[in-house]
């Protein structure tokens, strides 16, 4: 019922539902959503001018965050930094601790990292500081923890629908307006490929917002396939042309659509459930139900849903059919030496 609500809201907040009770129902979340605005703008100015009082670590601390709801592709972001530029560092990750699958897979993948997550951040940057001392703390959507100062904020903006409606929550995506990306430090701007016709209007709000920010534009590089049962990769060559079902509960599911078809599968079925979703006995039998009727040879999914699924689960895929992982990473396309530098600089002094 919860996650039903969730997709409900969020297909109001997005404009994909239109009728006339559903525009009653709008104007009542656009009154809310002027007072959100209110209290977001009068909060942040107490912070910024220190009236209320912000927190200094002695850590070198850099905030990925965004400034929507949804996918944006934080998480792939973050993996760059850890595996790409910060491979030779010893680094905490600071996060809120809600998303137990993608701290999960974080800790699967950079097994030597330190992951601190719970609802007070700060209490966790100062655990960081004086129990493992690393040489950077990364801040998991961290650009709302405004109680937090940090050396670099990161900014992820999804190519695809950078803002929404342009309307603030619960009316639109929005956290913040706007306006309030005049704090960010380096956007980086993702799935631009599959955002390709928003991105020339894109870069020119972002530097007539903040004319001092780096942008870097990114798009998401498929690497292999990864059969869990059989603890395989499977290029990504074997499966051009074959028929494959996939499914996903992530926030961008569009994105991992146009992926599989960059790869040159013929999907057949495709079923996304709301973000974070966990999965049942009986959503599984439907992905299957889908895969037989339309003869598939594959199912795939993301890592971030291999995480939520158990091994009765991948059984019951797996009995006759190819399931698989999608293992992808960032590529970044415009602006990785700058930022390759702007980052490192912090460890000059």
């Amino acid at each position: 019922m919860i996650n039903k609500i969730k997709k409900y809201f969020f297909a109001l907040a997005t404009d994909r539902k239109n009728n006339a009770f559903y525009s009653f129902l709008k104007v009542i979340l656009l009154a809310f959503s002027y007072i959100y605005y209110l209290l977001v703008k009068i909060v942040v100015f107490l912070y910024m001018n220190d009236i209320f009082k912000r927190f200094s670590s002695d850590l070198k601390v850099i905030s990925v965050g965004n400034i929507t709801l949804g996918g944006t592709g934080k998480t792939p972001v973050e993996y760059y930094l850890i595996k790409h530029i910060f491979n030779k560092k010893k680094v905490s990750l600071i996060a809120r601790g809600y998303n137990n699958d993608e701290l999960n897979l974080m800790q699967l993948n950079f097994p030597n990292i330190k992951i601190l997550a719970g609802k007070n951040r700060i209490k966790l940057i100062k655990k960081a500081s004086g129990v493992f001392r690393p040489d950077v703390a990364i801040v998991d959507d961290g650009f709302q923890h405004w109680r937090i100062r940090r050396n670099i904020d990161i900014v992820v903006i999804d190519a695809s629908n950078p803002f929404g409606n342009g309307y603030l929550i619960p009316r639109g995506i929005l956290r913040e307006p706007v306006s309030h990306l005049i704090r960010a430090d380096i956007f980086v701007i993702t799935k631009r490929d599959l955002g390709q016709g928003n991105l020339t209007s894109l870069k020119e709000i972002l530097k007539r917002t903040n004319p001092g920010a780096l942008i870097v534009e990114s798009q998401y590089k498929p690497l292999y396939l990864y059969n869990p049962q059989r603890d395989k990769k499977i290029d990504i060559q074997e499966i051009r042309n074959k028929k494959v079902s996939a499914f996903c509960a992530i926030g961008s599911p569009e994105s991992f659509k146009y992926t599989l078809g960059k790869m040159g599968v013929k999907l057949v079925s495709f079923l996304d459930f709301i973000d974070h979703y966990h999965y049942k006995v009986k959503d599984i039998k439907r992905i299957v139900k889908e895969a037989n009727e339309n003869t598939s040879e594959f199912i795939i999914t993301t890592e971030k849903d291999w995480m939520r699924l158990n091994s009765e689960l991948i059984d019951v895929m797996s009995k006759n059919f190819k399931f698989c992982i999608l293992k992808i990473d960032i590529d970044i396309v415009s602006g990785e030496e700058k930022l390759i530098e702007r980052l490192l600089s912090l460890f000059n002094n």
